[in-house]
C-alpha cells in the first residue's frame, strides 16, 4: 500500500514531538531517508556556491533557471529526482535536521581552521632552512620568482589570511559562547523531573486549541518548553483562557 500524505503529516509530527523532547536521534532507517531527501533539498536552497536557486513556499519546491538547474545537476545528480517535486514539510525537517546541516557532522573543527590560517599568515623568519623552503613557496606565487612583484603578491596573501583569521576567531569565540550557554540552559532543564513531564504535555495541550497549523503548533511548544517561567505559567492558566 502506498505512503499518503495523511501518513507523512503524522511521522513529521512524531518526529518533532521527539525532536521537542531531546530524544530524537537523527540516524537510522526511514529517518535516515528523511535526512538524505531533506540534505540535498538545504545544499540547494542554502549550501555554498547554490547562488540562482530559489523556495516557492506556495508549492514548497526549488525554483532555478534552467541553465542554472542543468550546470548543478552536472556535479550533483542526486538532486536530478527534486528539480520539479514538492517537499511541502521542508520547513518542519529543517527544525530536526537543519542544526546539522549548517555545522556539517565531520566538518574540520573552527580550531584546526585558526590554527592552519595563524600558520599561513604568520611572517617568515628570515633564517629559515632547507626545511621551510616547501612552506614558503606556498605563500609566494610561483609566477613571479623574486622581485617587487613577489613582494607584493605575498604581502597581499599574508594580509588576506590574517583577516580571514580574524574574522573565524571572533566568529567560533560567539559561536562558542552562545552553544555554551544553551548547553548549560538544557542540561538544568532535563534535569527537573517536573519540567520534562510538562514538556511532554505541551504539544497534548496545544492540540486541543483549534486555528493553529501543525508548524505554529510546533513552534510554539519549543517556545514554551525552552523557558520554565512561561512553562509553569502555561500549565496554569485554564483551559479557556488559553484558546483565547
Amino acid at each position: 500500500m502506498p505512503w499518503t500524505s495523511k501518513e507523512d503529516s503524522k511521522l513529521i509530527d512524531a518526529l518533532l514531538q521527539l525532536h521537542n523532547t531531546g530524544r530524537y536521534k537523527a540516524d537510522g532507517g526511514l529517518r535516515l531517508t528523511l535526512k538524505t531527501h531533506f540534505s540535498i533539498l538545504y545544499d540547494m536552497k542554502a549550501g555554498r556556491g547554490t547562488s540562482g536557486f530559489g523556495w516557492d513556499n506556495d508549492r514548497k519546491c526549488i525554483t532555478a533557471e534552467n541553465s542554472v538547474l542543468e550546470e548543478y545537476l552536472k556535479s550533483h545528480s542526486d538532486a536530478e529526482p527534486f528539480r520539479y517535486k514538492s517537499f511541502p514539510f521542508y520547513e518542519e525537517l529543517s527544525i530536526i535536521f537543519g542544526k546539522d546541516r549548517a555545522t556539517g557532522k565531520g566538518s574540520v573543527d573552527y580550531v584546526d581552521i585558526e590554527e592552519a590560517l595563524d600558520k599561513q599568515a604568520a611572517p617568515k623568519n628570515e633564517n629559515v632552512g632547507d626545511d621551510d623552503a616547501t612552506s614558503t613557496s606556498f605563500v609566494q606565487a610561483n609566477v613571479f620568482e623574486g622581485g617587487e612583484e613577489s613582494s607584493k603578491l605575498k604581502k597581499i596573501k599574508l594580509d588576506t589570511g590574517s583577516q580571514l583569521s580574524k574574522a573565524i576567531k571572533e566568529s567560533s569565540m560567539l559561536l562558542g559562547a552562545e552553544i555554551g550557554k544553551a548547553t548549560d540552559f538544557l542540561s538544568r532543564a532535563l534535569e527537573d523531573t517536573e519540567g520534562i513531564e510538562k514538556r511532554l504535555k505541551i504539544n497534548e495541550a496545544l492540540t486541543s486549541l483549534s486555528g493553529l497549523t501543525m508548524l505554529e503548533r510546533h513552534k510554539a511548544t519549543r517556545k514554551i518548553g525552552c523557558d520554565r517561567e512561561t512553562l509553569d505559567i502555561f500549565f496554569t492558566i485554564p483551559e479557556e483562557e488559553k484558546q483565547v
